[in-house]
Parts: structure tokens; C-alpha cells; sequence
């Protein structure tokens, strides 16, 4: 996961909220669980967030990703995504190694 954090972190542009992030009672995004904690609270201090899973089965695709929640306040942009990358790739990729 360090290196998709590193990746994203170089190739994402993300402008500042002036709210934080509000989960706008959705409880799930992809195929994560949102945490209790943020749905009452919400994040502030964040712009943006994904939810990063692996998970078997994918077929020939890496990975796959979508938004959960676009914020109204801030031109309807995406706030929180997810992104499933393929743990079978994964596994080919550590026995190569």
C-alpha cells in the first residue's frame, strides 16, 4: 500500500476544502466499511480520501476505482473514492521477487 500512497500522492492535485469531509450518511464505499467514527464526526483536516482494498479475482484487471461521494459545497467534486486493487497481481508480483 506504501507504494500506491506514493504514487497517488505525486500524480493527484487536490484543492482544499474549507469544511472537512462529510460522509453524508452513506456507510459504505466500494467494498469498505466507513468507519462509525467518521460517519458522526466526518474528517476535518482532509480533502480528500480513499478507501484502498485488495481483493481476489479480478480477472485480468489490476484494480478498480470509483467515487462514493461528491461534495455540494465544492462544485459537486469528488470528495471520498475507493480504489480495489487485485491481490492475485499482488501475490504474482512478491513471487517474482
Amino acid at each position: 500500500m506504501k507504494i500506491a500512497y506514493g504514487y497517488f500522492t505525486q500524480v493527484l492535485t487536490v484543492y482544499p476544502l474549507q469544511t472537512g469531509i462529510k460522509f453524508y450518511g452513506y456507510s459504505t464505499c466500494g467494498d469498505s466499511t466507513i468507519p462509525a467514527t467518521y460517519l458522526k464526526n466526518g474528517l476535518a483536516g482532509y480533502d480528500m480520501i480513499f478507501f484502498v482494498t485488495a481483493k481476489a479475482g479480478l480477472g485480468d484487471a489490476v484494480a478498480y476505482a470509483g467515487t462514493c461521494i461528491f461534495e455540494p459545497k465544492a462544485n459537486n467534486r469528488p470528495t471520498i473514492g475507493h480504489i480495489t486493487f487485485s491481490s492475485d497481481l499482488f501475490e504474482q508480483v512478491i513471487a517474482k521477487n
